[in-house]
């Protein structure tokens, strides 16, 4: 309350039991009112407090009152608006799994028949400016700006007319413009969440199946960012952060329910989406603390202490941390998306067989097979890479029977290790068929029309070079089996 005016705010509120603080700027007593109801008069200088009962929507004209002659009245509307419907839960998707003879699989819930995944990777990608300033060439398939509808609807059209009945996609959580970080609100892109609706939306018209995948943390320039680095960097660091701490499982916790419920928001067709994936290729990082240290104790996130001068007390950490933080994310996307189911991407460990020398990234995927509440595993393998198929399944460590489907979410061929289509298409088909050996439950071939490269990188096939060869080799309508020889 002024000379001048008798100013709210806000001035629109929602209704209910609404609380007025009321400070009187004059050097006159006054009162405030509004609905019937008042305060004292306030001396000068002076605060009170009104609560009432605002429940009918409409605007409401209160008053500021003078006490004494002359009367002055000073008067404002506050308008109240009726609590927006809260957004329609998620579909049930279509797309479960169940045990079939103690072996898991993906089933139809609607036709109750089996469901195998095989379909493609679909990735855009381009340069893109990081935190640091750098540019990076990175994913970009959904970026604000950069998404292309057109191009992903014409690829999905011709997926269908092959059979396909799933695709794989990473979200872009790196870069400061345009991808699923916002940092203007430490939130997330509206823009961004527009187009991964969209696909949705152009997935389910052509009924192809999405794992939606994260490239493994937290979009940049979030305040989940924030939560995720609040242990580090003396005793956890790099990766290390998202499955050793608190702070790591809460901010993928609450990024992933936000992103979920921003997709709700948009009617997105969840029930599309046959899949989570929490990291496109999880990984623990020997270069950073506490794996760079070699002596003392350390606590994680699942309350328990571990010797660093142990190799075994170590690799126990791993192996516990990880299984402790996949049950607590997926935990948090199924409070959103109470039927989704949830997995993880890895790349091939480096032993027994041994690969990968020199990495620093370290990760065993056995007994996040065995032990992990995931519904579902996506490895990574290829071939002509480095290992034979079955010393990649030995350095996976996948059992011959696995109570959870195991999908091979990348697959692909250089063109230096095969440079002859009709060859590389054939090894692709044999490397699908030697799978079905192990038990594998589905295939996404690495990519479908990836032709963006980095400089001095490798090329590879995808499914369109050589006027769709791979394509045509790979497609459910031509080869309806992909177990079958001949």
């Amino acid at each position: 309350m002024t000379f001048q005016a008798c100013r709210a705010a806000p001035i629109s509120v929602a209704p209910g039991a609404t609380s007025f603080i009321v400070a009187n700027r004059t050097r006159r007593a006054r009162l405030f009112t509004i609905a019937g109801r008042k305060t004292r008069y306030i001396r000068p200088h002076g605060f009170g407090s009104l609560r009432v009962g605002l429940a009918r929507a409409g605007v409401y004209r209160y008053f500021c009152i003078s006490q004494g002659r002359p009367r002055v009245a000073r008067t404002g509307v506050i308008a109240v608006r009726p609590k927006p419907a809260p957004p329609p839960p998620p579909p049930e998707h279509r797309i479960g799994v169940r045990q079939v003879s103690g072996s898991g699989e993906f089933y139809d819930r609607q036709t109750n028949a089996s469901f195998v995944p095989r379909g493609n990777n679909y990735l855009r990608r381009s340069d893109q400016e990081v935190r640091d300033g750098q540019v990076v060439f990175h994913g970009s398939t959904f970026i604000a700006g950069k998404y292309g509808a057109a191009r992903v609807e014409a690829a999905l059209e011709q997926m269908r007319n092959d059979g396909y009945n799933a695709t794989r996609v990473i979200l872009d959580v790196i870069c400061v413009r345009g991808c699923l970080g916002d940092f203007g609100t430490s939130g997330l892109s509206s823009a961004y969440l527009d187009n991964v609706a969209d696909f949705l939306r152009r997935a389910k018209e052509n009924g192809i199946y999405v794992m939606l995948a994260n490239e493994g943390n937290v979009p940049a320039g979030t305040r989940w960012e924030s939560t995720v680095n609040r242990s580090c960097c003396e005793t956890f660091a790099g990766t290390n952060l998202y499955y050793l701490t608190e702070g790591g499982i809460e901010g993928t916790q609450q990024f992933w329910r936000a992103f979920l419920q921003g997709l709700v928001a948009r009617a997105a067709p969840l029930d599309i989406v046959f899949g989570y994936s929490l990291a496109n290729e999880a990984y623990f990082e020997a270069d950073k603390p506490p794996l760079s240290l070699v002596s003392g104790t350390v606590h994680t996130a699942n309350g328990h202490a571990y010797d660093l001068a142990s190799p075994s007390q170590r690799q126990l950490m791993m192996d516990e941390n990880l299984v402790n933080f996949a049950y607590h994310v997926r935990n948090a996307i199924r409070e959103v998306d109470p039927t989704a189911l949830v997995g993880m991407g890895f790349f091939w460990p480096q032993s027994p067989n041994p690969a990968r020398q020199g990495d620093p990234r370290l990760i065993r995927t056995g007994p996040v097979i065995s032990s992990s509440t995931l519904d579902f595993v996506d490895l990574h393998l290829h071939p002509k890479l480095e290992l034979t198929f079955q010393q990649y399944v030995e350095n996976f460590e996948v059992p011959r029977e696995t109570a959870k489907p195991i999908v091979i979410g990348e697959y692909g061929l250089s063109k230096l290790a095969e440079p002859d289509a009709d060859r590389a298409a054939s090894d692709l088909v044999n490397w699908q068929r030697q799978s079905c050996l192990y038990g594998f439950d589905g295939w996404l071939l690495w990519t479908w029309d990836t032709t963006e490269r980095a400089g001095g990188e490798s090329e590879l096939w995808t499914a369109l070079d050589s006027g769709g060869t791979i394509e045509r080799a790979l497609a459910p309508h031509i080869r309806p089996d992909p177990c079958a020889t001949g």
